[in-house]
């Protein structure tokens, strides 16, 4: 599977209007807000030599990563729960011929074991919209 396929399958996650979804979209753009301040923090701290006024920030990053884990949590109970609620489907991805090979139901999507370098792509059950990639339902 090449790293072009990926960045394109990534590229074709959009939200979709459909009110179903709306929640977890929220969630989503929680969680996504809560990386990118991540981020921030991990590109801006000095973990090898802190200071010690590097001390709150160093306290702030620990909570927004915790906020980042939780939110995670949260949109991956959502997901789920679309799942179960028929609001969501998967498609399987051939990452040879990098091409969807199969529409899977939950329980299909659930039997694909981690190890296998599979992609599965999350798809809203009304309006056909790619919303996220994942390699393994956990």
């Amino acid at each position: 599977m090449s790293e072009e396929y990926l960045k394109q399958l990534e590229k074709n996650n959009k939200i979709c209007k459909c009110p179903s979804l709306s929640a977890l979209f929220e969630k989503r753009e929680t969680a996504g807000d809560l990386e990118a301040k991540c981020r921030f923090f991990n590109d801006n701290a000095d973990f090898k030599n802190p200071r010690s006024q590097d001390l709150q920030f160093l306290v702030d990053y620990q909570a927004e990563s915790q906020e980042l884990k939780s939110a995670v949590q949260d949109y991956s109970a959502a997901l789920y729960q679309c799942a179960l609620n028929y609001k969501i489907y998967f498609s399987l991805h051939d990452t040879n011929k990098e091409e969807i090979v199969k529409r899977l139901s939950f329980d299909e999507a659930r039997k694909i074991p981690k190890e296998s370098n599979s992609i599965m792509t999350l798809h809203c059950s009304s309006c056909n919209q790619q919303i996220d990639f994942l390699h393994s339902i956990d």
